[in-house]
C-alpha cells in the first residue's frame, strides 16, 4: 500500500499544477489576443482582393482590348511601295539602273481603303472581349472572396475546437484526481484509475489532431492574406441571417458572376459572326 501511495501522491499534484498551468495559460493567451492586431473576416477579404495578381492581369487585359478597339475602328496605315522593271541580269548593263533605257523605276504609296462596317464590327468585337475580360474578373473577385472567407472561418472553427477540447482536459484532470484517491483509500479499483487516464489520453490525442488542423487552416488562409494570417482571429462575424429577397430572386441571378460572364462570351460569338459577314465584301485601295 505505501508504494501506490508514494505513486499516487504525484499524480495530484501533477494534476493541480496542470490545472493551474492551464488556467495561466489560458489568462496569457486571452491578454496576448488583445495585445496583438486581431484579423476579421472582412480585413482578410480586403488583403486578398489587395494581394492578387490575377485581379490585375484581368484588369490589364480589359484595358488592351479597350486600346485595340480603338486601333481597329482606324483605317491601317498607308504603305510604301518601291519597283524596279525590266532590270538587266547579264550583259555589260546587268545590275545597272542608268544603261539601259527600258529599266523603270517606281516610287508610290498605297492606302486601303477599309469599309465602315468592318472596321465597325472589328472594333465591336475588341470592345466585346474587354466586356468578357472585365466580367472575368468579378468571377475572379467572387471566387477570391469565397475561398478566403472558408479559409478565415475553417481556422475559427478549429481554433474554438481547440479551445473547447483543451477546457475538457482541464476538467477530465480532476477525475483523475478522485479515482486516485479512491484507489488510495481502498474506495476504488485500478480500473477506475485507469479508465480516467485513458479518457485523458483520448483527449490528448484529439487536441493533437486538432492543433494539425489549425496548422493547415493557417497555412490555407496564408495562401490569400500572406502574413497577416499569423495574427489572432477576431469575432466571428454575425452570419446568423441573410439578405435574401425571393422576390428578386431572377434579377439577382442575372448579375450573377458566372452568368454575366456567359452573356458577355455569347457577345463575342456575335460580334465574330459580324466580322465574318463584313469579310464577304471586298475593299478597295489606293
Amino acid at each position: 500500500m505505501s508504494s501506490i501511495s508514494l505513486q499516487g501522491m504525484p499524480l495530484r499534484h501533477h494534476g493541480c499544477h496542470w490545472v493551474w498551468a492551464q488556467v495561466l495559460g489560458s489568462t496569457l493567451v486571452s491578454l496576448s489576443c488583445y495585445a496583438q492586431q486581431t484579423l476579421t473576416l472582412d480585413q482578410s477579404l480586403r488583403v486578398a482582393q489587395g494581394r492578387s495578381l490575377q485581379l490585375v492581369a484581368q484588369d490589364a487585359a480589359a484595358a488592351a482590348s479597350r486600346e485595340m478597339a480603338v486601333l481597329a475602328a482606324q483605317l491601317p496605315d498607308p504603305t510604301l511601295k518601291v519597283g524596279i522593271n525590266n532590270l538587266p541580269v547579264n550583259g555589260p548593263d546587268r545590275f545597272s539602273l542608268t544603261r539601259d533605257f527600258m529599266t523603270m523605276r517606281s516610287v508610290g504609296v498605297m492606302q486601303e481603303i477599309t469599309r465602315r462596317d468592318k472596321l465597325k464590327a472589328r472594333s465591336a468585337r475588341f470592345d466585346r472581349e474587354a466586356d468578357v475580360a472585365e466580367a472575368g474578373r468579378w468571377v475572379a473577385l467572387a471566387n477570391l472572396r469565397r475561398d478566403t472567407a472558408m479559409a478565415w472561418l475553417e481556422r475559427y472553427y478549429q481554433e474554438q475546437m481547440l479551445v473547447v477540447l483543451k477546457t475538457q482536459r482541464a476538467e477530465a484532470a480532476l477525475p483523475i484526481e478522485a479515482a486516485d484517491a479512491s484507489y488510495r483509500a481502498g474506495r476504488g479499483t485500478q480500473a477506475d484509475v485507469f479508465s480516467a487516464r485513458a479518457s485523458m489520453a483520448q483527449i490528448d490525442d484529439r487536441i493533437r489532431q486538432t492543433e494539425a488542423q489549425v496548422a493547415t487552416a493557417k497555412i490555407r488562409l496564408a495562401r490569400w492574406v500572406g502574413d497577416n494570417a499569423n495574427q489572432p482571429l477576431a469575432a466571428k462575424p454575425d452570419v446568423s441571417t441573410l439578405n435574401w429577397n425571393t422576390a428578386s430572386l431572377d434579377s439577382r441571378l442575372q448579375h450573377h458572376p458566372q452568368i454575366a460572364l456567359m452573356v458577355k462570351q455569347e457577345e463575342v460569338a456575335r460580334a465574330a459572326v459580324d466580322i465574318a459577314q463584313s469579310n464577304t465584301r471586298s475593299d478597295w485601295s489606293v
